[in-house]
This record gives structure tokens, sequence and C-alpha cells, in this order.
């Protein structure tokens, strides 16, 4: 072994191997959404399409989530699934935490964008498509920021000030109280209206048939939660130019065939809507503050509320961009909930929330300080009788010893006093048995 052999490898060999790694992660997520691009193939049988054509849905669909677009026979598509969205992001997040250098993460960008690329430009099914020059730009963008974010937390975090932990930490809690109440209003819209769902599904494709359709659903059932999240923010959604839902207002027109648009209600709910767009402000507010700092001066705490509210926003914001799109330039051209509504209704919910609730805490402990306050009083006024017993109690002990003491004393005197004359006596005694005998 050299001395060579001992230096770390320079930037260059980082480089191509953050390549390799970036080009990697395209290839596993393409043979992860190869599983259910198979099990579709298998299920209606194998006569109608190739294998080959399997794999090439599932690279389609895999690079599609970068948010650069396909075409689905000839119709431009710039809805992407975010289920296949998060899991690319995934994956590039933990391999750029395992690198150490800022050229390994440059090789994995540009590994991951070329390799994208070069998979759309082969994938192709007669007039469907992901454009390969679309692929590479939105997979170098989606690769730079998820990357850029998880390098930057890697190197920044440790050295972050406890102040920003904490509004870090208030920002994470409210966005999964938000997606959590839209995973759960979806759930329970969608069991509500099994009837309408399972009616639309055999529409489409009864049995086993149906499972691309099951699949592609799952696919979009993110997409689905952040709707919800933009009904209960209160800015809604619209499935095309016919159909829209908000806490205030409901249209329904004519829909694709598609299972889970059966699941969108005919009416608004507005109170029931207006009340759990509320409680979730609330929850998210609540575990926010505290969360936050309940130290300093109460300017620096409303701005760590404002810089809290804004950062809830800005990130369902940018999740709802990323969640909406649209079928061609019809009908269908817009889905989803307007993005830059949403940011601001949010912002808005979480600033009267947080200032609420930290008003709350702060009166709530200036209420327990004063009765503190107020106890200690009375204790200490307690405690000072108390005392005042046991010294009066002390010096009567004392006073009862001193007695005892001087009485002993005197009585000790006084027999020490009485033996002489005893004794002179019982010598004149013996002196005069002596004469007398």
């Amino acid at each position: 072994m050299t001395a060579a052999d001992d230096l770390p490898p320079g930037w260059l060999t980082r480089f191509r191997r953050g390549a390799v790694s970036g080009g990697a992660l395209v290839v596993l997520a393409s043979f992860l959404l190869c599983i259910p691009s198979f099990l579709a193939w298998f299920a209606p049988g194998a006569n109608s399409v190739s294998a080959t054509s399997a794999l090439k849905a599932a690279i389609i669909v895999g690079v599609s989530g970068n948010h650069g677009g396909v075409r689905l026979d000839g119709t431009a598509v710039s809805l992407a699934p975010l289920l296949v969205t998060l899991l690319l992001a995934v994956l590039i997040a933990g391999q750029v935490r395992r690198v150490d250098s800022t050229s390994g993460v440059v090789g994995i960008i540009v590994g991951y964008s070329l390799v994208s690329a070069v998979l759309a430009s082969w994938a192709k099914l007669g007039a469907t498509s992901a454009p390969p020059g679309r692929t590479l730009l939105a997979a170098a963008g989606f690769a730079t920021v998820v990357g850029g974010l998880v390098r930057l937390v890697v190197l920044r975090w440790p050295r972050t000030s406890p102040r920003w932990r904490r509004i870090a930490a208030g920002i994470a809690s409210a966005l999964i109280v938000y997606v959590a109440a839209g995973a759960f209003l979806t759930a329970a819209t969608i069991a509500f209206h099994a009837g309408d769902v399972s009616s639309v599904q055999r529409q489409v494709a009864g049995g086993a048939a149906g499972l691309p359709v099951m699949l592609l659903g799952l696919a979009g059932a993110p997409n689905a939660v952040l709707y919800s999240v933009g009904y209960l923010s209160g800015p809604g959604f619209r499935v095309g130019s016919g159909t829209s839902l908000s806490v205030l207002d409901a249209h329904h027109g004519r829909l694709p065939l598609f299972p889970m648009l059966g699941a969108i209600p005919n009416h608004p709910h507005t109170v029931l809507g207006i009340g759990l767009g509320v409680l979730v402000a609330l929850v998210a507010g609540w575990l926010a503050v505290r969360q936050l700092s309940a130290d300093g001066t109460w300017t620096a705490r409303l701005l760590d509320v404002l810089v809290f509210a804004v950062g809830v926003g800005a990130a369902l914001s940018l999740l709802t961009a990323l969640a909406s799109g649209g079928l061609g330039s019809g009908a269908l051209r817009h889905i989803g909930s307007p993005f830059w509504l949403v940011g601001p209704f949010v912002t808005a919910a979480m600033l009267v929330s947080g200032i609420g609730w930290m008003a709350l805490r702060r009166g709530v402990r200036a209420a327990v300080g004063v009765e503190h306050r107020r106890l200690r009083l009375i204790v200490g006024a307690g405690g000072a009788d108390q005392n005042q017993a046991e010294e009066n109690r002390a010096d009567k002990n004392r006073a009862d010893k001193n007695r005892a003491d001087k009485n002993r004393a005197d009585k000790n005197r006084a027999d020490k006093s009485q033996a002489p004359v005893a004794a002179e006596a019982g010598s004149g005694d013996d002196r005069s048995l002596r004469s007398t005998g």
C-alpha cells in the first residue's frame, strides 16, 4: 500500500461515484414501479400487451414523478401521481445523506437527470411517452431542489440555534396535522360514497381487469389528500372547468370515469367544513405553540409565530402545487387546489391560531403566577406562625430545664451544708460514750 492509497478520494472521483449512484436511483425506482405494473399486466392476461410494454409504462410513470409531464395518446398531461414523486424524493434524500461532499451531490443530480432522460427516450408506447428534453430539465430541477435541501439540512442543522429548531419543529407538527386531517377526510369521503366509487370502477373495468385503474388511483391518493387540505383551508379544489368544491360552494359537472372522482360530494357541507377547518387550525396552532419558546419578550414570540405561520403556508402551497396539474388543454386543463390561495389562507389561520394560543398561555401563566405568589404569602404567613410557636415551645423547654437545674443545684448545696452538722453531732456522741466508760 502506497501513501497515495491513504489519501481521501478527489472531487472527480466523488462526482463519478455520485453520478453512478444517481443513475442507479432511477433504475431502482423503475424496478419498484415495475411490481405494480406487472401485476396490472398479469391481471387481465398477457395477450393484449407485451411485458416490455409493462416495463415501459412503469418507466413513463416513474419519470412523470419529476413533474416534467407526459403525453398520453398525444394529449399533454401535467398531472403527476404524488406517490411516485414521494418515492423519488425519498430515494434522492437517502442517497444525498450518504455522500460527504458537494461534488458527490452534484454527481447524483447529473446521473439522475441523464438516466431519466435516456429511459424516457426509450420508453415509448405509440403516442404515449415522456418527452426526453422536458424530462431531463424536470429531473435536474427536482433532484437539485430535493438534494440541495437535504444537503443544507445535513450541514446546517447541527449548528442551528435552539430557537430555529423549535420553529422548524412547530412547522413540521402543523404540516402533519393538516396532512393527517386531509387523509382522514379523504378516507371518510370515499367510505361514505363507496357505492358511487364501486359503480364507476365497474363501469371502467370490473374484476381483475380493473387492477390498473385501482393502482393508478392508489398512486394519486396523496393528490386527493392535498385536495382535501385545500377544502379544509378554505379555497377548495377544482376538477376541470365544471366541478369545484369548497366550504361555501359546490358545482358538480361532467367528470371522466375514474373511481376516486365518484367520491366528490354534491354539496359543500358548509357547517361541517368550517368546523373541521377551524378545529384543524386550532390543533395545529396548539401543537406548534407548545414547540415554540415561552421565554423572551412578547415581540420575539410574535415574530416566532409569524415565521412559523409563513413556513406552514409556504410548505402547503408548494405541496398543493405539486399535487395539481391538468389533462390536455380542454375542460380538464386544471385539476387541484389553487396553491396561490392555499398558502395565504393557511398562513392567516396559523397566525390567528398561534397568537391566540400564545396569548392564552401567557394569560394562564400570569394567573398561575399570581396564584402561586398568593399561596407563597399564605404559606409564608402560616410558616411564620409555626416558627413563632416552635420558638415559644423552645423557650418554655429551656426555662423548665433551667428551673429544674436550679432546683437540683439548690438541693445539692443544702445536702452539702447539712453533712458537717451531722458529722459534728456524731463525734460529740462518741466522746460522751468514751467519758462514761
